[in-house]
């Protein structure tokens, strides 16, 4: 068939089923849903339509089903006589289209709107697994409603199909429709796997076969079993009938001819003209019929059943479908007339009376009771056939009742054309007037425009001037604005970094003799703290994880100092805490004193990961880690502290200003939240630097320092954007283009670390510190006070930081991992 052209098949009416057409559902017969059909079922109907007329029937629109069923060189209204898309709506035939209709056009835009409006807010309101795109398709004849989408995938109309069948989306969504606009005369009918169709009443897949009335035959196959027989209009119900096999039509009802005369012994003689076109419905199983001779004029038949109880003589049901192998068959028989007429004869009916008489004496009846049931069984016979025979219409006054419809259309249409054609010239000429009226109005106008324009031209050119003198002038004093600035800041500098850098030689001054350890991650910024200190004559201790950065900062120290500097570098990864434990065990042990504790290490914001002890990495180094050298280093700080001559050591804390971005569901109250991998690195690194302002605040200075009464300072403290390769990691974090980005961006605004390590060595060396008892306090720059966030400052949270720090360290480590704050005071 996808080969054949139409002009290979034999003309409707040469074909060997004359009369008749197949016509088939689309999904789930031809095809299953929403899928092309197969060559094997495009050569069957090939082979059948050598014998009869076929077509398809479908809701689908014409391209829909040019991809189910057509082919890439054969349209799909050439494979089939009869093309129905769109339940018939859309209908051709023989590739030739037929009359159409609209479903707009039928209901009226404004309740059409009111309707569509009304699905898609049902839709939005409606909870399903899935969503996609076009929930409603509107077609010439319907709208197609589906709440999953129609751009769903295969696999996902299945599962749609599946989740409706328990939670009955769409029977729903029908019943809120019925129940919403109920006056508006639709038919919902829910079919296939994922929608449902609206259309007016009748407009069903019926709706095709009046374009079929010439066929006297119509059989009709759907495949899939959970779609309903579609209803048939009361006008076809005469030639609907139910097969039990496909493609097999059931006879019509045999007629079952009677003759009646009736004794001489009682009733009454009928007229010819009350029998004539009358019929007597009798079950098949009686039989009116004895061995004695009998005459007739009439044949009394009877009419075929078309109720849902009725059936043949042969047993088979006349209006109930039945299903064969899983398959629905609908034939359709012609209307036929239930009885025929002989020319009008006077004769007498009769019926053997003696016969029922004799048979009620044998059912135990007396011979007036039986005699009196024959009378009133006549009398009942009689006045039926006196009914039928006042309703019935004679042949001559139907065909004038014909003639005068004719003449009268005729009539109509001779009215019509005249009014038409009146019409039409009246509006031929008002359409004239009013085009050069139009014309006129529309010279003028332009007219107008132009003049309007010239005159607009002329102001704006105006305007454009006297603003473009005044735009060089203030373009002149901004410059002269700028140059000034420019110089009065750049002096302004100049004095700044001679201020800040005599400032800082006085104050190293005062670090001759000290021990600094210093505990950072890159080496620039080691390398620019550990200067600072080395010029004041003070020992220097540096500890970093990264070998490399650790001697190439040394190599570079001892290049400027001297290779008998007074420094020392060690290797500890502050991700390991039993590591972290033995490195700072060790140092407490071989050294006397430590005036300063710079704890700069960590990590940049970078990807979630799990350090060695299985504890988010950033939060890992950035805090526990420097909560647990603390802890360590302690009680050497403490013996500093009393050193005569007296002095107080300094604990510094490389804090950001980031910690305002930590999110705000941070508890610090279980390993499982520190661990949350759905954070990203902003957040990772910002909830870090937070911990190290609250820890300094309302853990070591509020719970250690303040209450044993130490003479031992911590500050936190802000550097600003550095420009070391921890800028790099913004690559790793967000890999790609946006990295790339923020890494430049960070370099192009970046302090140099010079720069960078002014704030720490501040905090570590100024004497304001002690003079203003900046103890747990925040500095964002030298001499100046951060104002932390409000997270920053919630006491509750630091204690809850301090605590789980503690539990963390003893969970791995061991019990005996800390040393006992109150221990330490006592």
């Amino acid at each position: 068939m996808a080969t054949e052209a139409a002009s290979v098949y034999p003309s409707l009416e040469n074909r060997p089923l004359k009369g008749t057409i197949c016509l088939f559902d689309v999904d789930g017969t031809l095809t299953s849903a929403r899928t092309t059909v197969l060559p094997e079922m495009l050569e069957l109907l090939s082979q059948l339509r050598h014998k009869c007329a076929i077509g398809y029937v479908g809701g689908s629109d014409l391209a829909k089903q040019q991809e189910q069923l057509g082919t890439a060189s054969i349209n799909v209204t050439s494979l089939f006589d009869f093309s129905f898309a769109e339940n018939g709506l859309t209908a051709y035939r023989l590739g030739k289209p037929l009359a159409s209709n609209s479903f707009i056009h039928w209901l009226g835009e404004e309740k059409y709107q009111t309707l569509v409006d009304f699905c898609l807010r049902y839709i939005a309101d409606t909870k399903l697994p899935k969503k996609r795109g076009t929930f409603i398709e509107f077609r010439n004849g319907m709208i197609n409603v589906s709440p999953v989408g129609r751009n769903a995938s295969v696999d996902e109309r299945n599962e749609f199909a599946a989740y409706d069948k328990v939670h009955n989306i769409r029977k729903t969504l029908v019943e809120a429709l019925k129940k919403e606009f109920a006056d508006y005369g639709l038919t919902y009918s829910v079919g296939g796997q994922i929608s449902f169709d609206v259309f007016p009443n009748g407009w069903d897949k019926t709706y095709c076969l009046q374009h079929v009335e010439a066929e006297q035959t119509i059989s009709g196959v759907e495949m899939a079993p959970q779609k309903q027989v579609v209803e048939v209009p009361r006008f076809l119900l005469p030639r609907l009938t139910w097969n039990t096999s496909p493609r097999t039509a059931v006879a019509p009802p045999e007629v079952a001819a009677i003759t009646t005369r009736r004794p001489s012994t009682f009733g009454s003689k009928l007229a010819a003209q009350k029998v004539q076109n009358s019929w007597i419905s009798v079950p098949s199983s009686t039989s009116l019929i004895s061995s004695r001779s009998y005459s007739t004029a009439h044949t009394v038949t009877r009419r075929p059943s078309i109720t849902n109880t009725a059936s043949t003589s042969s047993g088979e049901p006349v209006g109930n479908p039945i299903k064969y192998n899983g398959v629905y068959v609908a034939a359709f028989k012609p209307a036929r007339r239930a009885f025929r007429t002989t020319a009008v004869q006077q004769r007498d009916h009769h019926f053997d009376t003696l016969k029922f008489v004799q048979r009620l004496k044998k059912e135990g009846f007396s011979e007036d009771q039986a005699v009196a049931m024959m009378r009133v069984l006549n009398d009942v016979i009689e006045e039926s056939i006196q009914n039928l025979t006042r309703t019935m219409v004679l042949r001559e006054d139907s065909e004038r009742s014909i003639y005068t419809q004719k003449v009268d259309f005729a009539k109509l249409r001779s009215e019509l054309l005249n009014a038409d054609s009146t019409e039409a010239q009246l509006t031929r000429s008002s359409h004239e007037r009013i085009s050069a009226d139009l014309a006129k109005l529309n010279s003028r106008l332009r007219d107008e425009i132009g003049r309007t324009q010239a005159s607009v031209r002329l102001d704006l050119n105006l305007e454009k001037g006297r603003i473009r003198e005044e735009a060089n002038g203030q373009e002149m004093r901004i410059k002269e604005t700028e140059t000034r600035i420019e110089q009065e800041t750049a002096g302004l500098r100049e004095r700044v970094e001679a201020v800040k850098f005599s400032t800082l030689q006085w104050l190293m001054g005062v670090c001759t003799g000290t021990a600094a350890l210093i505990i950072g991650a890159w080496r620039l910024f080691i390398y620019a703290a550990a200067h600072g200190f080395l010029e004041a004559k003070a020992k220097v201790i540096l500890v970093n994880r990264q070998w490399d950065t650790g001697s190439d900062a040394l190599h570079e120290i001892k290049n400027d100092f001297g290779p008998d500097a007074p420094v020392e570098w060690y290797h500890c990864d502050l991700g390991n805490l039993k590591e972290t434990k033995e490195v700072f065990d060790g140092i407490r042990e071989r050294e006397k004193r430590l005036d300063i504790l710079v704890l700069s290490a960590g990590i940049n914001a970078n990807k979630f990961a799990l350090d060695h002890d299985h504890i988010e990495s950033i939060f890992g180094v950035n805090w526990l880690g420097h909560f647990y050298v603390i802890n360590r280093l302690y009680p050497l700080l403490r013996e500093t502290a009393k050193m005569n001559p007296p002095t107080a050591p300094r604990i510094i804390l490389q804090a950001s200003e980031l910690h305002r971005t930590a999110p705000s569901t941070v508890r610090f109250e279980s390993l499982d939240e520190i661990n949350d991998s759905s954070l990203g690195p902003v957040e990772l690194y910002a909830r870090s630097k937070l911990a190290m302002i609250l820890g300094a605040k309302y853990g070591l200075y509020e719970r250690v320092i303040k209450p044993n009464k130490d003479n031992i300072y911590v500050v936190s403290v802000h550097p600003g954007a550095v420009n070391t390769a921890m800028q790099q990691q913004w690559k790793e974090a967000y890999p790609g283009l946006p990295g790339k980005l923020l890494t430049k961006a960070n370099l192009s605004i970046g302090r140099s670390p010079e720069q960078g390590a002014y704030a720490t060595l501040y905090a570590a060396t100024s004497p304001e510190i002690e003079k203003k008892g900046w103890n747990g306090v925040y500095l964002t720059n030298p001499g100046q006070l951060g104002k932390e966030s409000s997270q920053a400052s919630d006491p509750a949270l630091g204690l809850r930081l301090w605590q789980l720090s503690e539990k963390l360290v003893k969970d791995t480590v061991g019990a005996d991992a800390l040393h006992d704050w109150p221990e330490l005071a006592a």
